[in-house]
């Protein structure tokens, strides 16, 4: 415990110490001002405090980001949620271009079955696959090789969104690992 004492003009912080040898010591530290004084009394008290890793990491594992306040590391705080808030928009922007593909691929691969089966099948008025198509295009007047073509482009551009959302979950868990370890 450390304690202030005035003497003349200056302030001195006075606190015990246990040095190497295990024996117990005095220190004073002169400080010129009483809040210089408090400044210092204060960081002494703080590190008095007994620090526990465990409980930083539980803290950590509860609350992302509570583990590096416990460590007083606060400048990886901005790190730590700007590496999640990125994961969470790359997982809502992949998930949802994977599901409008995944739609069109079912759906146009459902059309083509139909129209192998009957010729005289006729084309979708709000068809899933025209949606992602530029404006103005739609896929009613492809022949046989362009309409294979359409279909292995749908089922590449929703593989791909499928891959890179699971990636993110990926990511995601080594993000909460990195923290709850740091």
């Amino acid at each position: 415990m450390a304690s202030i004492i005035k003497r003349k003009k200056a302030y001195s912080v006075v606190y015990s110490y246990t040095d190497e040898r295990g024996e117990t010591k005095q220190k004073w530290e002169t400080c010129y001002s009483h809040k210089e004084a408090l400044k210092r009394k204060a960081r002494k008290r703080d590190n008095e405090k007994p620090h526990s890793p465990h409980r930083a990491t539980i803290m950590a594992m509860i609350l992302p980001g509570s583990g590096q306040i416990y460590n007083r590391q606060w400048w990886k705080l901005p790190i730590l949620y700007g590496g999640i808030g990125a994961t969470v928009y790359g997982l809502s922007w992949n998930m949802k271009y994977y599901k409008k593909y995944r739609t069109a691929f079912v759906d146009y691969t459902a059309y083509l079955n139909a129209l192998e089966a009957d010729p005289e099948t006729p084309y979708p008025a709000n068809s899933s696959w025209d949606k992602l198509m530029l404006p103005g295009k739609t896929a009613e007047n492809y022949n046989a090789s362009m309409q294979k073509r359409l279909q292995e482009q749908l089922k590449t551009k929703k593989d791909n969104y499928k891959r890179n959302r699971d990636l993110l979950y990926i990511v995601s868990g080594a993000i909460y690992a990195i923290q709850i370890i740091d």
